[in-house]
């Protein structure tokens, strides 16, 4: 019975450790299927494109960001200077 019950505790550990924290972003643009969405994160050290997705036929996008230690600043945007608000 101690096995069983050493067997779930270590498999609920191995399963916390792995598990990663994320973020979803998602949205819809009018006549933009087939175009490409940029996620860029803003830092002390400058900006910098961490993720990009194609817009789908019906408009919709989603980014799956992971999770920073701390507050930080994104920009959503579809084009090289075309900002998503």
């Amino acid at each position: 019975m101690r096995r069983i019950f050493y067997a779930i505790v270590l498999s609920a550990i191995c399963v916390s450790c792995t598990q990663k924290e994320a973020f979803v972003v998602k949205g819809v643009l009018n006549d933009a299927a087939g175009k490409t969405v940029y996620m860029e994160h803003f830092g002390l050290k400058g900006s910098k494109i961490i993720d990009s997705v194609k817009i789908s036929s019906k408009g919709s996008f989603e980014f799956d960001v992971d999770k920073f230690d701390s507050p930080e600043f994104f920009l959503t945007r579809s084009e090289l200077y075309s900002v998503i608000t």
